[in-house]
């Protein structure tokens, strides 16, 4: 009995193309797992300024850094800004077991990121 041939998976051109696929949470992932969480993903483009998440913000999402930069910040007691980190293509960004964000999550540039809405209640952005 000969083996089955199976058909090569493809990827979609937005997945080949991110340096998520080689050096972020994508890399870890088999082709089969990429093609199915690819079919849970969006990719946005989003200006400089942008909010992505407000601190202690419900949100149902998490993302990979496809381009730009992101800033993650804190609003202090006395209302100055902590920016606590920066996000670069291949980051990772969101809090996936966090009941609401604990941070501001910011475009610090023009920013393109590939957005994965969570069907479950504990992911959060």
């Amino acid at each position: 009995m000969s083996p089955t041939l199976q058909a090569p998976l493809i990827l979609p051109q937005s997945c080949r193309e991110c340096p998520a696929l080689h050096n972020g949470m994508c890399s870890t992932l088999d082709q089969r797992q990429m093609l199915a969480l690819s079919k849970h993903a969006q990719t946005f483009t989003l200006k400089a300024g942008t909010m992505l998440a407000g601190e202690r913000q419900d949100t149902h999402s998490y993302a990979s850094v496809r381009d730009g930069v992101i800033k993650l910040s804190r609003m202090l007691e006395d209302g100055r800004q902590q920016i606590v980190g920066l996000q670069f293509p291949s980051d990772f960004v969101g809090q996936i077991f966090a009941g609401q964000s604990s941070l501001t999550v910011t475009a610090a540039s023009d920013i393109e990121i590939c957005r994965r809405w969570c069907p479950w209640r504990w992911c959060r952005f």
